[in-house]
């Protein structure tokens, strides 16, 4: 099999925040089939944008696939098409932002200018697909995959009562809402634990804040950045992950938990509600209300066979997204016309 040169741009920032973006893991994966390069991994916003557009300028390749968030982050895609399109390459975007249906009506003319470049739209989210096809574009659904050989169900002991939040520490994540629902299960639970992951996105101290001022400060754990490889014992280890965000377009952190058997109580938004069955495979708040979140723990950790059920009915959900499903329509798409 013939494949182009691929260019992916987006935030490759592993070296940075420990964990991978979705678009870093697919350069890993595929760069022994594919002439693939990824591009950018600088830290600083400014350096990030300049070497995008300098590698999209100058590096020898067919397709650019350019990640397509909203706000500051459109930028990448925004610059990358540009390049790509003055050069005749072929471009294809895809949407991963939770928050792009609500930017693209704030912001029409400029997203409209983005798109209209690209030769072929995709999205791994069902939110996102039926949100830009209503706008008018012809978007193809390509879910995210799951590598299951790395993320799957540890022979650990599962703490009893301890409680996951794996994010950044930033508006749209939430800390607060996990913080202060912590505070409401240890009412009841008093023997409850709350483990907080992720880098600080501007957040932290005055998540930190909040717990003192919740008395609930000694009962949590920042564990800080932990990388992917690290994540499965972690997840298999704690009795129930929290999902807290505002917005969420697939929600790869939700997938690579439930792989690992923790039951999950999210916030239903974006993708969520329509990728999961509430009740049955998650346990969904339709509210940002720390009580609402801290009654479905209640219900877990009172109802161990609902618990159970929960978990398999997910796991088999998992099934289906995982890497040697997927794998083939990225190779099709990577596939040589010419």
């Amino acid at each position: 099999m013939v494949y182009s040169r691929i260019l992916f741009a987006g935030n490759i920032l592993s070296k940075h925040k420990a964990s991978k973006g979705v678009s870093e893991k697919i350069v890993d994966i595929f760069s022994s089939e594919v002439p693939i390069r990824a591009v950018s991994d600088k830290s600083n916003k400014i350096f990030r944008f300049a070497d995008i557009f300098w590698v999209c300028l100058t590096h020898n390749y067919d397709i650019l696939v350019a990640d397509t968030y909203s706000g500051q982050a459109l930028t990448i895609a925004r610059l990358a098409s540009l390049v790509a399109k003055i050069r005749g390459k072929k471009i294809i975007l895809v949407l991963r932002g939770g928050m792009l249906p609500e930017f693209y009506a704030k912001n029409k003319s400029l997203v409209n200018s983005i798109l209209q470049r690209s030769n072929q739209i995709i999205t791994p989210s069902i939110y996102l697909y039926n949100s830009f096809n209503e706008f008018g574009y012809k978007v193809e659904y390509f879910p995210n995959f799951i590598d299951t050989s790395v993320f799957y169900e540890r022979k650990v002991e599962r703490k009893p009562y301890s409680l996951l939040w794996v994010r950044a520490f930033r508006n749209i994540y939430n800390p607060w809402l996990a913080v202060e629902c912590f505070a409401n299960v240890l009412e009841n639970y008093p023997q409850a634990t709350l483990m907080m992951v992720g880098p600080d996105d501007g957040l932290l101290d005055e998540t930190k804040k909040l717990a003192k001022q919740l008395g609930v400060l000694d009962k949590i754990t920042f564990a800080g950045p932990i990388k992917n490889t690290e994540l499965p014992v972690l997840y298999s280890s704690c009795a129930v992950y929290l999902n807290t965000t505002s917005y969420e377009s697939f929600g790869m952190a939700v997938m690579e938990a439930v792989a690992c058997g923790i039951p999950v109580v999210s916030t239903a938004v974006g993708e969520i509600p329509l990728l999961w069955q509430d009740d049955e495979e998650i346990l969904l708040i339709s509210d940002f209300e720390a009580k609402s979140m801290s009654e479905k723990i209640g219900e877990l950790f009172a109802n161990p066979a609902k618990c159970q059920s929960i978990v398999s009915n997910a796991k088999l959900k998992v099934s289906a997204y995982g890497l040697n499903q997927i794998k083939v329509r990225w190779l099709k798409l990577f596939q040589a016309t010419k």
